[in-house]
């Protein structure tokens, strides 16, 4: 049987699953050469240890996570689930591993699971996850264009510009009839159910918070490259926006697993305009180790605060 005959959902299944298999070779034969055929100007590069903005790196992923939480606690609140953020965030901890799998379903299904025992219907979970990556994703795309004037070392070409749709996009994308149209894709086969109205200060809200989110993920970067290197402070805003954008293309990336690979090459790529390239490898993939490790310490550190009988 050829791959043209088999059923659809299968066939999207394989393909989705060939595309994840291409991106991850593919960036990590970059990430790997880029490293191996520069390999001496990293050891030459001025490198050194700073363990108080490695400090600093530790307070701003704290504050990143804590952003994260708060956001998914506000949209299922105000969509009609529990109301306590302690239990919030008990869900979200134990179902946020699911983000290491490749697929999105996997991320909302152990969402829909824990809510059912907690009588929240699956319409809402999956209403609020889609609210989660929407958002996520807007103000991700907000922050780099707002921050564009600010990358004084960025060569623009007419691709850097098309980030500035987002401004646009966030208010057309957060209307209740276009994200009618995308909950009819994202839920798929499942049976029809009633859509939930959230008002625009609610998702005002909502988008503030991953905005800041995106801010102390930048921050992150940072301090990090403070840390184990000699940057200048000229470098805060254009980690603001990169963070930021990398994140977009992890996020739409659903199909590998936590999005990796495709975070750390354009992160690479983008930082290689105010560092040598094999240097924004080596801090982008430091950048993923401390994410990696830091939200997982977290992940376990406060569902061990915030269980209740889950």
């Amino acid at each position: 049987m050829t791959t043209m005959n088999l059923p659809s959902p299968v066939r999207s299944r394989l393909i989705r699953r060939a595309a994840a298999v291409i991106v991850l070779v593919a960036s990590l034969l970059f990430l790997g050469y880029s490293i191996y055929a520069n390999w001496q100007e990293l050891r030459d590069y001025n490198w050194h240890f700073d363990y108080f903005y490695l400090f600093l790196a530790a307070i701003a992923l704290l504050l990143a996570f804590i952003s994260n939480v708060l956001g998914w606690a506000l949209i299922i609140r105000d969509m009609g689930g529990p109301r306590s953020l302690r239990k919030n965030a008990a869900i979200y901890c134990l179902a946020a591993h699911g983000k290491r799998l490749p697929g999105f379903v996997w991320y909302v299904a152990g969402r829909i699971y824990l809510y059912e025992r907690e009588d929240i219907p699956a319409s809402v979970v999956m209403q609020g996850s889609l609210w989660e990556l929407i958002l996520q994703i807007l103000s991700g795309l907000v922050l780099y264009a707002v921050l564009w004037p600010l990358y004084s070392k960025v060569r623009h070409t007419p691709i850097s510009y098309l980030p500035l749709v987002a401004i646009f996009l966030s208010f057309l994308i957060l209307s209740p009839v276009v994200f009618r149209r995308l909950l009819r894709w994202f839920k798929g086969n499942q049976p029809e159910f009633q859509i939930i109205e959230v008002s625009w200060r609610a998702k005002a809200l909502w988008f503030g918070v991953y905005l800041l989110g995106w801010l102390a993920g930048g921050a992150i970067l940072y301090f990090l490259a403070r840390a184990v290197s000699a940057v200048t402070i000229s470098l805060l805003p254009a980690c603001w926006g990169f963070v930021a954008l990398s994140g977009v293309i992890s996020a739409l990336t659903f199909f590998l697993p936590g999005g990796v690979g495709a975070r750390e090459v354009s992160l690479s790529l983008l930082l290689s305009y105010y560092i040598p390239l094999p240097v924004a490898v080596a801090l982008s993939l430091l950048f993923r180790v401390w994410i990696l490790v830091g939200e997982t310490i977290l992940l376990v550190i406060l569902w061990g605060i915030a269980r209740s009988r889950l």
